[in-house]
């Protein structure tokens, strides 16, 4: 397997991208309900049956603006591209 061609993807912590975002009242809640890691939240945006979404933003991490939470699905997203 020749990896000259394979580039690993490093993610910022979540605390990072989302003071970044401006979003950093999030980060306690994030971290309280185990996603810490952004790589794993893209991952889990990425799959049919969407595990992170603006439900789960909205009931379990607080995030009460929706204009919030399209945000940073649609940051999510993209990230991933």
């Amino acid at each position: 397997m020749n990896n000259s061609n394979y580039h690993k993807v490093e993610y910022p912590s979540v605390q990072s991208w989302l003071t970044e975002l401006g979003y950093e009242e999030y980060v306690e809640s994030f971290l309280d309900n185990g996603y810490d890691k952004l790589e794993y939240i893209i991952l889990q945006t990425s799959f049919q049956e969407c595990v992170f979404d603006e439900f789960l933003m909205r009931d379990s991490i607080g995030i009460k603006n929706k204009q919030i939470r399209d945000d940073i699905l649609k940051r999510l997203r993209n990230s991933k591209n």
